[in-house]
């Protein structure tokens, strides 16, 4: 019985993906649209998770994850009323989710509305290592300018 529940699970899952192909090389821009979609989402998880990391806000999400696996799971394996019971309160846990995480979402709103593009996708660079590389810039200017003052006399 194990073997038939794996066997159908990849059998369904290859034939999925096999179809999805086949869309792809009829439209060639769905491919594009995928990767762009792929990006978005990858980059929206990642700062999430940068906005939850120094917060409970992570636990919170670890929580989650397991929630959506477990329900996830119980309707693969047809128990019934733990998946009844489980998708239940997932319309109610989309609301529940933003009153929890209200101040995270407020913070990742500020950075947003606040910081500049290039520190969106964590290009900015800090203070500090901008003070620092003026500071060296500044010492191989004055260098050279000794070095050309030597020369001359």
């Amino acid at each position: 019985m194990k073997e038939n529940f794996i066997t159908s699970i990849v059998s369904t899952w290859s034939n999925s993906i096999s179809e999805y192909f086949k869309l792809l090389q009829e439209y060639p821009i769905k491919l594009v649209s995928l990767i762009l979609d792929l990006a978005i989402v990858i980059f929206i998880v990642v700062k999430m998770f940068q906005i939850a990391k120094g917060s409970r806000a992570l636990q919170l999400i670890k929580g989650i994850i397991l929630f959506i696996l477990i329900t996830w799971l119980s309707g693969i394996l047809n128990l019934t009323i733990v998946h009844s019971v489980l998708t239940a309160f997932l319309p109610s846990g989309v609301i529940a989710l933003v009153v929890i995480f209200q101040p995270e979402i407020r913070r990742g709103l500020e950075q947003i509305g606040t910081n500049k593009f290039t520190n969106l996708f964590g290009m900015d660079k800090s203070i500090e290592t901008k003070t620092r590389e003026d500071i060296y810039k500044i010492v191989i200017a004055v260098e050279e300018l000794a070095k050309n003052k030597n020369r001359r006399h």
